[in-house]
């Protein structure tokens, strides 16, 4: 079952030097005082006769599609030749240009701020190195595909984790800035290391941190649904595979996804034996893995081939994004590693987002999928976007059902998402629009252009459609009263503080002029005392009989 491939990180010949890696860029990292998170860099790189040689840094990382400002965790930084030191001058906030006439070769010494602690971050501390190397070392820019010789200067108990399981064995070899860019790892001595195999790939488990729940269980479930999701595709693109866990002793919640392998975040340590913290786990690591297939393999023309010094820009963020939510959970429920009612709760929390996001009605799931390179990933402005993994989920259903409904059962997305593989492979250039609908009508017979003009490209609203594909699937969604009184008759919520963090808008509480930030005193059934941020005033809002359930709650059960 699985595509032949190659490693992106391989041991290195016996002898280092052999000709096949004299061009190769050359890196020596190590740490002192680990408790400060300054990692030092030593990096060679072949000049080839030039004059000058610009290096660079990337504006951007795998599974990240904003901007990102990785040169300001450089503490220091210089360049050399031959013991002398080399003049060079900053052409951008992430480029360097070195005057090298008559060198061979060009030095650089920096150190970095390993002090973000995410599945995309670096980190250093007492316990590990951690690096995702795409946002700390450099490329040439003229020559991206050169090779990347690294040596790790590791405590001797040490052990990596990251695309090639080689033990103690501390000097790796990437292909090119690409492939360096997909190969994170984990240097710790307290490392948990399980392995299972998947219609004959071979899959690893890594884990840094302490953690409560049941290690069989785990790689067992984590056979299961990669079993599945290898099974609907028909291949898997690689020999191997690498979940590398991050369970810190803080609360964290993130997963990045990679060509061969995942960094997973989730924490904190203290929860690891509690149902949810397992069910958000076991989630993620199931999404990242369709990753595998839909961003890594398959992904919008926009975005073929990476380029990290340029953003690259996509509407389609639905797919790439959106699908991956959607059957992640998917496959979790049909190989029983979710229940029906861990699924019903995973379907209500979609819904609920939706509700609850105003931005629905303001800017286009296309538009908010090219935005993320405008405002990132947070909230940012009030009602302004939807989010690319929800509201791309929730189209996903829609598209499911639709498929089911035409294909009387027999279909779904996944078949659709494998005929979009076998059409548009990241060989072919990578797929559009134009191509998504027409392997959806070659999938189940459906003129879909109109619905993605609606409800992608537009902002027609979508939970009718949302209830009918639920009950085409087999559930049922009503929606209940909120039974929090500010936010089901104000339309305002607010933190543990009482501070407001979200107005509905035209609702009470926006008409009576609360908004972010304000203090909320006191609530009842007949008023709400809040004080205004901006001016310290003390005011109430007094709400006339009855009222609207401005944050309903969407419960969803199986028919």
């Amino acid at each position: 079952m699985a595509r032949p491939g190659r490693s992106f990180l391989r041991r290195l010949p016996s002898n280092p030097l052999e000709p096949d890696l004299m061009s190769d860029i050359k890196y020596v990292i190590g740490f002192g005082n680990p408790h400060r998170h300054f990692v030092d860099f030593k990096s060679e790189f072949p000049t080839f006769g030039r004059d000058e040689i610009e290096l660079s840094m990337s504006l951007w990382r795998p599974g990240r599609y904003e901007s990102a400002n990785y040169p300001a965790k450089i503490k220091c930084i210089s360049f050399h030749s031959d013991g002398k030191k080399l003049d060079s001058c900053k052409t951008s906030e992430r480029s360097w240009k070195v005057n090298c006439k008559a060198h061979k070769q060009v030095e650089i010494h920096y150190t970095f701020y390993a002090d973000h602690f995410d599945a995309g971050g670096c980190w250093l501390d007492e316990e590990q190195l951690y690096l995702n190397p795409v946002n700390c070392f450099f490329f040439d820019v003229e020559n991206q595909d050169l090779g990347y010789h690294i040596k790790l200067d590791l405590p001797s108990d040490y052990e990596i984790a990251c695309q090639l399981n080689h033990g103690h064995i501390n000097e790796l070899h990437a292909d090119d800035f690409n492939a360096l860019a997909e190969a994170p790892f984990i240097c710790s001595k307290s490392l948990t290391h399980q392995t299972f195999e998947a219609a004959g790939v071979n899959f690893h488990i890594w884990i840094q941190g302490k953690f409560e729940f049941d290690l069989e269980t785990f790689v067992g479930d984590h056979k299961l649904f990669a079993d599945r999701q290898i099974a609907d595709f028909g291949f898997f693109p690689s020999e191997s595979y690498h979940f590398l866990y991050q369970i810190p002793h803080t609360p964290a919640y993130h997963g990045v996804e990679h060509s061969e392998s995942t960094v997973i975040a989730l924490g904190p340590a203290s929860k690891s034996g509690e149902e949810k913290f397992y069910t958000d786990l076991i989630g993620i690591a199931s999404h990242e893995l369709y990753h595998t297939w839909n961003v890594k393999q398959l992904r919008p023309r926009t975005m073929v081939p990476y380029d990290y010094r340029a953003p690259q820009f996509s509407s389609l963020g639905f797919i790439y994004e959106g699908v991956t939510t959607y059957l992640g959970d998917k496959y979790l429920w049909k190989t029983g590693v979710y229940s029906d009612t861990v699924y019903a709760k995973e379907l209500e929390i979609k819904v609920l987002r939706h509700l609850h996001n105003p931005g629905r009605s303001s800017l286009s799931l296309a538009d908010s999928s090219v935005d993320t390179w405008v405002d990132g990933y947070v909230q940012g402005t009030p009602w302004r976007k939807v989010s690319i993994y929800n509201e791309g989920a929730l189209v996903s259903m829609i598209i499911d059902a639709k498929i089911h409904e035409l294909s009387g059962g027999a279909k779904g997305i996944e078949d659709w998402m494998k005929a979009l593989m076998e059409a548009k492979p990241l060989a072919s250039g990578g797929y559009d629009q134009e191509d998504l609908e027409k392997t959806l009508y070659a999938t189940c017979g459906w003129r879909s252009k109109e619905f993605f003009e609606q409800y992608v490209y537009g902002i027609q609203d979508m939970i009718p459609l949302v209830c009918e594909a639920l009950l085409q699937l087999g559930w049922e969604l009503q929606l209940e009263d909120n039974p929090k009184i500010h936010e089901r008759l104000y339309g305002c919520k607010l933190d543990k503080s009482n501070i407001v963090v979200a107005v509905y808008p035209e609702s009470p509480s926006d008409l009576a002029g609360v908004w972010i930030g304000d203090q909320v005193e006191s609530v009842d059934e007949e008023s709400l005392v809040y004080v205004k941020k901006s001016s310290g005033l003390r005011a109430d809002i007094h709400l006339p009989n009855g009222g609207e359930n401005w944050y309903s709650i969407p419960k969803v059960s199986r028919i």
